[in-house]
């Protein structure tokens, strides 16, 4: 039973890491990093069991404690991280867009003259009128002409 539930976390894993974006209830969307580590999790629940059974195997400890109880144990622990990782990529919310910034709503320190003469950018006829384009001295003769 629990090689089945492992099978479903696999398939599962690899079709959120191959999905990318999740969309979730109510229109919202897990994010795709988020996604991402729920199914690395996933996917990583069968080496975790192998892990688990090969030092249980191990130390010996069959008669103490059957098999079945570690690994369902650990289905529950990937399953809860799971769920504590999408929900709380899920629970967050977007910062307001519409709520106004400390800076704007601070007063001028230098006092109204200051916002009255802002300085402009010179347009592109204006800088070509103060800068006549260069033109070489001698036009027959390259600067890279070393013959």
């Amino acid at each position: 039973m629990v090689f089945i539930l492992g099978s479903m976390f696999l398939v599962g894993g690899i079709a959120i890491l191959v999905l990318g974006e999740l969309p979730w209830f109510g229109g919202r969307k897990v994010p795709e990093r988020n996604t991402r580590q729920v199914g690395i999790l996933l996917v990583s629940f069968f080496p975790a069991v192998f892990v688990v059974r090969f030092i249980h195997w191990t130390l010996g400890a069959d008669e103490i404690l059957p098999a079945a109880a570690l690994h369902w144990s650990l289905a529950a622990i990937w399953l809860i991280a799971a769920w504590v990782l999408v929900y709380r990529a899920v629970g967050e919310k977007p910062a307001n867009p519409a709520a106004p910034s400390p800076l704007t709503q601070a007063p001028n320190p230098f006092g109204a003259a200051a916002t009255e003469s802002q300085p402009t950018m010179p347009n592109s006829s204006e800088i070509s009128k103060q800068f006549p384009s260069a033109t070489p001295k001698k036009p027959g003769k390259s600067p890279f002409d070393f013959s």
